[in-house]
Formats: C-alpha cells, structure tokens, sequence
C-alpha cells in the first residue's frame, strides 16, 4: 500500500495537542478513492477541530500514473494553501516536507512510503532482423579409420570419414509485438458509469463522478 503520514497541532481547552494520520491509496473512505478533510464528521474521513477550517475542506487521493499523492481543493471560499500556493483552482502533488495550510490549521507532510514499481522489460523484434538461434551440441566426429589391404603393398591408403548427423535447427521464436498497437491509448475508466476519460480529464465527461483513483485502461479507436 502506499501511504502518506499527515501531522499537525489542535488546541483544546488551551491545550495544543499533536495529531497525526497515514493516508493510504486502498484504505476505505466516505468518497470513494479519496480522503476527504474538514470539521464536519459526516463528509470527511480527518475530522479535525478548528474553527477556521471549512465543513469540507479538501481531499487527498493517489494518482496511479503519477506514482504521487495529490491534494485537491474542496473549499471555493476558503481555499487549501500548499507550500504557499493557493489551491482555489485545481490541485497539486504532495511531497515530503509539503506544508498543507486549511485556515489557520497547518498539516505538515511528514513520511510518504510508496511501493515499488516493477519495470516490465520491452523487446521489439523488426521483421528482417534474423532471429538469435540458441546453440546446438553437436556430437564429435569420428576420426578418421584408415584401412591397409594386405594382398597388394602398391595400394594406396583408403580413408573414410563418418559424419555425424546434427538434429535440424529449431525454428527461429515469433516476434514479440509491441506493448500498444497503433492507434491505441489509455485513459481513466470511471467506477461508477464505466466509461472511459482521457487523463486530461478530473472529473467523468459522461457522468461527472471524480475520476481520482481511476483505474487506466487500454482504448482502442472508436471504443472510447
């Protein structure tokens, strides 16, 4: 799983208490592929008790091609502050170190895990490039026996050479294709109507639904 640890600082009763939560890309929440934030307990997952905080807030998500945590703003009047850049519009990544400002609440970024991604090894074969044959054992050859006739000392030395026979090459392997055939993309498949944006795209064209922790899927032409 990857995860993301956020801490700040809550005063109750003039007492300043430290809080702190891991955000995970596949733990459950109230919106589905989001962590939502703010005061109110019905719509956020991080409750968090300051009066300058909005009732929703913003929400943090996993963006699986950008292999990173992003923030999104959630409050068009009060809108999320990152490292000093104003979130009215928009989101953008966070980053170990980042500094989350929701009113006068500031969250401070303090571990981000993430999994490590497999690097899956291409290989593109051109049709007229000759294929790599693996090695054959061949057997040795017999040396060769020489045979002296006896009766007759004026004849010549006879060779014979026996060949050993190899077994026929095997055939050469089928080219391996390329990972996406021409024409083809991905895109964000929305888990509530099923179609498919382009990455271009925060929120479903078809339905609306915020495509944060979409799925990617291959699109071929004409079935998007």
């Amino acid at each position: 799983m990857n995860e993301l640890t956020l801490e700040w600082v809550e005063t109750s009763n003039g007492i300043n208490q430290r809080r702190s939560q891991v955000v995970g890309d596949r733990q459950p929440s109230k919106n589905f592929g989001t962590i939502r934030i703010g005061r109110d307990p019905e719509q956020c997952d991080i409750v968090v008790n300051h009066q300058t905080v909005s009732r929703l807030h913003a929400e943090i998500y996993f963006h699986q091609q950008q292999q990173s945590f992003y923030l999104r703003n959630q409050s068009q009047s009060n809108p999320a502050t990152v490292d000093g850049q104003s979130l009215a519009r928009g989101e953008v990544p966070l980053r170990l170190g980042s500094n989350i400002s929701l009113g006068q609440l500031s969250l401070a970024v303090v571990n981000v895990a993430l999994e490590a991604v497999p690097l899956q090894r291409t290989v593109v074969v051109s049709g007229g490039s000759p294929q790599p044959q693996p090695a054959v054992n061949q057997p040795p050859v017999a040396p060769n026996h020489r045979y002296h006739h006896h009766q007759n000392p004026n004849q010549q030395w006879q060779q014979q050479q026996v060949a050993v026979k190899s077994p026929p090459p095997p055939p050469p392997p089928p080219a391996i294709p390329t990972p996406i055939a021409q024409g083809e993309s991905y895109g964000l498949q929305c888990h509530r109507c099923g179609k498919v944006s382009d990455y271009s795209a925060l929120d479903c064209r078809h339905c609306g639904t915020s495509l944060a922790g979409a799925i990617s899927v291959l699109v071929r032409p004409g079935s998007r």
